[in-house]
């Protein structure tokens, strides 16, 4: 089992390692979407130097499409990567794993396509190019989860944070300013949108990539962790803070060791951070619900 955040700080490195985070996750421009901390490459050389000294596992956020006229600019980046050591690459576009496989660092590619790892049949299917993890999707049920595992060795599974919901390349924020007339705040990270038949506020911004909206609610398997074995674990740190993500992943290693209770800590959560709206998913619903009497 290993535990995997997004690092929000680069010069804290010691403090996630103290907290049982084996693995932190930094951006870069141009190849990540929802970065949370974009590096340049002198840092990112530096940081795997200072992390592989505390043997800390650094891995960067690749997740951006691959357009055409971009190539140049992933090749870049994929083959800095191998030579300053970063261990591991997170990935959505197989064309990415194209120019890996052609570097020979297949074995350090994680794929995240976010929806699609839903069955163990799509899990083993890519594993079996020589990939190091493949990354389940969150739509699915706890029940489909585990019988995932059962069949699959090098599955990760996101169990805290923000779910994304919809990634527009069009800037739609910077649209809906400049044709209201209103002071621009497309970079802001305080901005929400609300649908006419909820009361979740769902986070909005805009980055490099375009428009993205978060889910309503902040998604957590505190109860269900003691119950998954033969996997990773990964926080989402996209919105959330520095000290919460610290506490979140002390907490998931104490429920594996069995020195804290799932169950009971889920209700913590939800009290001690009723503006999180704490919720467990998709994860005791049905993947597909058909009305009565269609």
């Amino acid at each position: 089992m290993k535990i995997t955040s997004d690092c929000l700080n680069i010069d804290h490195l010691n403090q996630y390692k103290d907290n049982h985070v084996d693995r932190i996750v930094v951006s870069m421009d141009h190849v990540s979407v929802r970065p949370v901390v974009i590096v340049n490459k002198e840092e990112l050389k530096n940081l795997v130097l200072d992390a592989h000294k505390i043997n800390l596992e650094v891995a960067v956020n690749m997740l951006n499409f691959m357009m055409e006229e971009k190539i140049h600019v992933f090749e870049d980046v994929l083959l800095y990567c191998k030579e300053v050591g970063v261990d591991y690459i997170y990935y959505s576009d197989m064309g990415v794993y194209q120019i890996a496989s052609e570097l020979n660092i297949q074995n350090k590619m994680i794929y995240q396509p976010t929806t699609l790892i839903a069955s163990s049949l799509d899990a083993n299917h890519y594993l079996d190019l020589g990939i190091h993890t493949v990354v389940l999707s969150r739509e699915i049920t706890f029940e489909e989860m585990k019988h995932i595992l059962e069949k699959c060795k090098g599955c990760e599974i996101g169990v805290f944070g923000y779910n994304a919901m919809m990634h527009s390349k069009r800037k739609l924020l910077t649209s809906y300013f400049e044709f209201t007339n209103l002071e621009n705040r497309s970079h802001s990270k305080d901005l929400y949108l609300m649908e006419e038949n909820r009361d979740e506020l769902m986070p909005v911004f805009e980055d490099e990539t375009g428009t993205h909206v978060l889910s309503g609610s902040v998604f957590s398997m505190f109860k269900e962790l003691s119950e998954l074995n033969n996997c990773d674990f990964k926080i989402e740190g996209i919105h959330l803070n520095e000290e919460l993500i610290l506490k979140v992943a002390n907490d998931i290693y104490e429920i594996k060791n069995g020195r804290l209770d799932g169950k009971e800590l889920f209700d913590t959560y939800k009290e001690n951070y009723p503006e999180l709206n704490i919720t467990d998913g998709f994860m005791y619903k049905k993947t597909s619900l058909v009305k009565e009497g269609c």
